[in-house]
């Protein structure tokens, strides 16, 4: 158990650490929020209110639930809102109401608390009211509508824009509808239904506004219709009658489209109808093959529209079938040779491959044997053979034991080194004692 003294020697170093490691954390995980509070501030100094906002929106985001970060950031909304009052109250005093309205929204958006927004979103919202009411009875009425829309863009639950709204649309049906049976009486079927179609947009179910337009459409539909009117076409000979027979109105009508307006007719359905007659004759003509009474015995296959079978048609299917087999046979045998010369290709790679391991093993042990035999140098076998005799009987009492002495150089390579060392051995023990 450490002693009070070592304790409060310890003490402050374990504060120092404590105190490091909280810096180190809130370095960490503040580092960020307090940049961006810095910077914040900054622009809130500068009077950079927007900016500044920016910032602590960027701060909250990383700390929502800190109260530092809601004050500032309401209280820079009260001076943003402060600012686009001061701007909008500049636009409407220059006429431009609608923006002025427009910007007094943001300023209510951002300080919804704030009392002077309030008092001059309502002052704005009835200029634009009388505004919209001035352009009913101009050629502008339709802006009317959009000055409506915009005050409930702003005040959705306000009694009068909603009041106004509805004056401005019925009045614009009721301009719309009277135009649309101006322009019907007038015989201007298009902008009779363009107009009608206007109503409708104000007001959905304005009158009987829906069924004009198909009465009009239905109108627009037979005026623009173009009628062929197809007489019969006089004929000359009986294959001339076959034809003319054929060419009735409502065969032909078959071949157009029914969207198309185009009708083929055989007589005008009413005098004031558009369209064209078309009328001719027909001559020389015939329907199908010619008639004959007797065979042509020089066509053996082919006679007008009558056939006889080919005798020999039968005989080249079966040679054409036998040829298809034959085929077939020989690319089968093809592929199989083909298999035979690569297995073939396979095992030789494969002796091949052996060759040259075997090869190589035996080089290697080769090379193993050379390095491992014992070497005598070409100058000592030299010194070896010239050596002199000490004695008489070191070399020996006869020719023939000398020679046997220094037939040494002339033995092979691997027993030259034995025959050396054993000379000597041999001259001594024939040496008389």
């Amino acid at each position: 158990m450490p002693s009070p003294s070592n304790v409060a020697r310890s003490a402050p170093g374990i504060c120092l650490a404590i105190a490091l490691g909280l810096g180190l954390g809130l370095g960490a995980c503040g580092g960020a929020f307090a940049d961006a509070m810095k910077r914040g501030d900054q622009y809130a100094q500068a009077q950079m209110w927007d900016k500044a906002a920016a910032e602590y929106q960027t701060a909250q985001r990383l700390e929502p639930d800190n109260p530092d970060v809601a004050i500032k950031l309401r209280q820079v909304a009260q001076k943003r809102a402060g600012e686009r009052l001061t701007r909008a109250r500049s636009l409407i005093a220059r006429g431009e109401i609608e923006a002025g309205l427009t910007v007094i929204q943001d300023a209510v958006r951002l300080d919804p608390g704030s009392t002077d927004a309030q008092q001059a979103l309502d002052d704005a919202n009835q200029q634009v009211l009388a505004r919209a009411e001035e352009l009913l009875a101009t050629p502008e009425a339709q802006r009317a509508l959009e000055l409506t829309q915009l005050v409930l863009a702003g005040s959705p639950r306000d009694p009068r824009a909603r009041a106004a709204d509805e004056h401005v649309r019925d009045a614009l049906a009721e301009q719309s509808y009277a135009q649309a049976e101006q322009f019907a009486t007038a015989g201007k079927k298009g902008n009779a239904l363009i107009a009608y179609a206007a109503s409708m947009t104000f007001r959905p179910s304005f009158r009987d506004a829906r069924a004009q337009i198909g009465d009009v459409k239905l109108a627009l539909q037979q005026e623009l219709t173009f009628h062929v009117v197809l007489d019969r076409f006089a004929t000359t000979g009986p294959g001339d009658g076959d034809i003319a027979a054929h060419l009735r109105p409502e065969l032909v009508a078959q071949a157009f489209d029914d969207h198309l307006p185009l009708r083929v007719v055989g007589s005008p359905p009413a005098p004031t109808a558009r369209g064209v007659r078309v009328t001719g004759a027909l001559s020389a003509y015939r329907f199908g093959p010619e008639r004959v009474t007797s065979r042509n015995d020089q066509c053996d296959y082919i006679r007008g529209y009558d056939t006889v079978p080919n005798p020999a048609r039968a005989d080249a299917e079966r040679q054409v079938n036998n040829a298809e087999q034959r085929l077939g046979q020989a690319e089968r045998e093809v592929d199989q040779e083909q298999k035979e010369i690569d297995r073939y290709q396979r095992d030789v790679d494969d002796t091949q491959r052996r060759a040259a391991t075997t090869t190589r093993r035996a080089r290697s042990i080769t090379s193993a044997a050379a390095s491992s035999r014992p070497r005598t140098t070409s100058r000592a076998r030299a010194s070896a053979c010239r050596a002199p005799p000490r004695t008489a009987a070191a070399c020996g009492r006869t020719s023939n034991t000398r020679s046997a002495a220094c037939a040494t150089c002339r033995l092979p390579s691997s027993s030259r080194t034995t025959s050396a060392r054993t000379s000597p051995s041999r001259s001594a023990r024939s040496t008389p004692r």
